[in-house]
Order: structure tokens, then sequence, then C-alpha cells
């Protein structure tokens, strides 16, 4: 949510070589879309092999609380949902 109660579909990446903040909402997965809005998530960063990425875990909006798992790739934008086991 941002300062007035809203949730907000755009995710800030800080690129911290070149202090440059820029917002993004990313590209949809193909078969799920976006991650629906919510607060109260994990949020974590993840770069292995020179790739970044943002894994996103549950949280939850006023309907729903989420136990599902995303990915954002920092360097295409790119959202995958994950599969929990």
């Amino acid at each position: 949510m941002n300062s007035q109660g809203y949730f907000n579909d755009k995710i800030q990446i800080l690129d911290l070589d070149n202090l440059v903040l820029r917002e993004t909402r990313g590209a949809p997965d193909p078969q799920y879309g976006y991650p629906p809005l919510r607060y109260k998530h994990t949020g974590v960063l993840y770069t292995a092999q020179g790739v970044r990425s943002v894994y996103l875990f549950g949280g939850r909006n006023d309907k729903t609380t989420f136990g599902d798992l995303w990915r954002l790739s920092v360097d295409d934008d790119k959202a995958t949902n994950l599969a929990v086991c």
C-alpha cells in the first residue's frame, strides 16, 4: 500500500551502480498474468550466475491470504509464477 492507503502495482528498482531509480510493472506471466496486489508479503533479492531476481512470497489483500511464490527478473522485468511444493 502507498502512503494514501492504496495498493500500488508498480515495483521500484534502484540501480546502485548508476544511482538511478526506475519504476516498472514488469511483463506478465504468460499463464497467470501479474501477481495479485498484496501487503504483508516477503520479498528477497537473489543473484545467481549474474542473474538478479526478486522473489515474492505470500501476503494478503482485503479478500485473500496468499501462499504463492513469484519471481521477477530484475534485468528483463519478467514476472513468473512458481509452484510451491
